[in-house]
């Protein structure tokens, strides 16, 4: 079958897809991701932008955000939806709409012989406590995938995931004013400690990855709602360079970045929330809601750990759209940058080591990197190819989920973490199937 694109513009260097400015009420300020041809080479772009002001609270940025967007909403005679998986993303966004008195309503999906009621109970308990009203959205998945609708997406929207396939299918039946969560963002220096200092002071750090921005899979969100012309938001906590630095301005996070912590995971995610003063907590599993059906196919297929359902409807979309160089563009407020200096300047001596051995990080080679001073703040950019997940071990304290390190030991973590003031250490883990 003919693989069909949107048009790419060569003189922005974007694929247009829709009036962008016309459907997200924040589009100079939010995170652009999407592809682009930068000096002759194709590279998936994700660009925030400049904070606009002295950075507050996360909850109560949250809530002047949900007051924002539900002011769209109704300029627009539109009903706001809002999606609820049954993870603690939506549970957070909807938290927010409830504390900022916004009138909201609640979409949940629901699969054959609901196959995902493991997944979307937690969603259905908030909403009954909350006397929320939900508007439940039946997908028959095995016959979606079965009959190419994951395909349809991929060739239409560039839609890399069969997941995510179903997720655009029920955004389809839903009219209103659609709002998704998305996620608070971490950025990963290249180094830390002393070097890190010397950087800062230099106005020359050097970033390696930004966890959570919308990659190349999770930018088809963006492209469905330029593509219908629909506005809404497709990532409630990446909208605003200010509610997403408002997170990156917690103390213990900005403890977190100058210790040197290398990978953002679900525990970390939490306890982001928890110190942004949101009352959500972490679930006992984090699912996707499609565990089921990879078991279903598994069993029909004569596989295992999914393969059967990744080699039917993930690898035919994957080979249409292979995995881009990641480019990251984004400044990092003065506010932060000062925080992070008298960290390392005066809440870390001794210094920690920054030599730890890191092996469990695949190596990998940056393509380009720079970054400049720009009216008080660091300006980051570069480019990276695909990622790969690092094996981890993860650290709490007073039994609260904490923050996870690519290190090679538990004295690594037990170093980094005292630190960073957290005690009680523990091995843990653990992975969840990919989007």
């Amino acid at each position: 079958m003919k693989k069909v694109v949107p048009e790419f513009d060569k003189k922005r260097r974007r694929f247009i897809v829709g009036p962008v400015k016309s459907i997200f009420p924040f589009s100079k300020s939010r995170i652009v991701s999407e592809a682009r041809e930068i000096g002759g080479c194709q590279v998936h772009w994700i660009e925030m932008g400049k904070v606009s002001r002295v950075l507050s609270e996360p909850i109560q940025n949250a809530i002047e955000h949900a007051k924002a967007l539900a002011a769209e909403a109704y300029r627009n005679n539109l009903p706001i939806k809002l999606f609820l998986s049954g993870g603690i993303d939506s549970e957070v966004m909807a938290e927010a709409f409830l504390l900022a008195q916004v009138n909201f309503e609640v979409v949940i999906g629901r699969y054959n012989d609901d196959l995902n009621y493991h997944d979307y109970k937690d969603a259905v308990a908030f909403c009954e406590q909350h006397n929320l009203k939900v508007e439940f959205i039946d997908i028959d998945v095995f016959s979606f995938l079965e009959n190419g609708g994951a395909l349809k997406y991929a060739q239409e929207l560039g839609c890399r995931s069969p997941q995510i396939a179903v997720h655009l299918h029920m955004l389809d039946q839903v009219s209103g004013f659609c709002i998704l969560a998305g996620n608070p963002i971490f950025p990963v220096f290249k180094n830390s400690d002393q070097m890190m200092l010397k950087q800062l002071r230099s106005k020359k750090l050097e970033i390696a990855n930004v966890w959570g921005a919308p990659n190349q899979t999770q930018s088809v969100y963006l492209r469905w709602f330029e593509k219908r012309n629909r506005r809404g938001e497709p990532f409630f906590f990446q909208s605003s360079s200010d509610l997403c630095m408002s997170f990156l301005n917690l103390d213990e996070i900005v403890s977190f970045m100058a210790v040197g912590v290398k990978n953002h995971d679900y525990r970390m995610k939490c306890q982001m929330y928890s110190l942004a003063g949101f009352k959500a907590t972490a679930r006992k599993d984090k699912y996707t809601g499609f565990e089921k059906y990879r078991s279903a196919y598994d069993k029909k297929m004569n596989t295992l750990w999914g393969t059967g359902f990744d080699d039917c409807f993930r690898k035919p979309l994957e080979e249409l759209y292979p995995a881009l160089p990641v480019a990251v563009s984004f400044i990092l407020p003065a506010q932060i940058t000062e925080k992070l200096i008298s960290k390392l300047t005066c809440h870390y001596e001794p210094s920690v080591d920054s030599t730890f051995p890191n092996h469990f990080v695949t190596s990998r080679r940056q393509l380009f990197g720079r970054a400049s001073a720009i009216s008080g703040t660091f300006f980051v950019s570069l480019f990276l190819p695909r990622f790969a997940q690092a094996a981890s071990c993860a650290c709490c304290t007073l039994g609260t989920p904490g923050l996870t390190l690519g290190l090679q030991s538990a004295g690594d973590c037990a170093k980094l973490c005292t630190a960073a003031g957290y005690t009680e250490m523990q091995l843990g883990g653990g992975s969840c199937d990919p989007i």
